[in-house]
């Protein structure tokens, strides 16, 4: 059960990164778009912070 935590903190930043990177490919595009990402990314991010990792060590693995 250990290992499947371990394997969804990593997964879990791994997404995060991926939206915002997603977010930054997409800045000059339509407000929906924009929206629409951020969206996903803001439930993606709960549902991160619900699992063994926090929302701190979310936003802290993907700026370093």
């Amino acid at each position: 059960m250990a290992e499947c935590c371990v394997c969804q903190a990593q997964y879990g930043y791994i997404v995060v990164q991926m939206l915002m990177s997603h977010l930054d490919e997409n800045s000059r595009k339509e407000a929906q778009i924009k929206a629409s990402i951020i969206d996903v990314l803001s439930v993606t991010v709960l549902i991160a912070a619900g699992g063994s990792i926090g929302l701190f060590s979310v936003f802290s693995s993907v700026l370093c």
